[in-house]
């Protein structure tokens, strides 16, 4: 059963994205990160989906959220990779696991990937 709860910035949803052998693209049920702006279509999210494979961590468009900056649940450390930015429908979704509140030190280090992925001037 879906969670229909409205969605926001800073949730942490689990993701089908689906299955891509062969391609570097992120595949499979795995966390995301909802990154659009709370203005953007109601059903509709940008995500940067994560992983927890230690080893893609120091890349600079990666960041490593540990679970004590979760409100809610996040098992183990996870790096969420703004170069695999996605877009997914709600019924993507399978729930949501808890949010990165806005004004963290985690949300800030995830603003700065995005500005650096995006080579936004700030």
């Amino acid at each position: 059963m879906k969670d229909r709860e409205k969605r926001r910035r800073g949730d942490i949803i689990w993701v089908e994205l689906g299955e891509h052998p062969g391609r570097h693209i992120q595949s499979g049920r795995r966390p995301c990160l909802i990154v659009n702006t709370n203005k953007s279509n109601a059903d509709v999210y940008t995500v940067m989906p994560g992983t927890c494979k230690v080893q893609k961590k120091d890349f600079p468009v990666h960041v490593c959220v540990y679970p004590e900056e979760v409100k809610g649940v996040l098992s183990q450390a996870t790096i969420f990779m703004a170069e695999q930015l996605v877009t997914v429908d709600e019924q993507q979704v399978i729930l949501k696991a808890g949010y990165i509140d806005n004004q963290s030190d985690a949300m800030k280090r995830v603003n700065e990937v995005l500005i650096r992925q995006m080579e936004l001037e700030v």
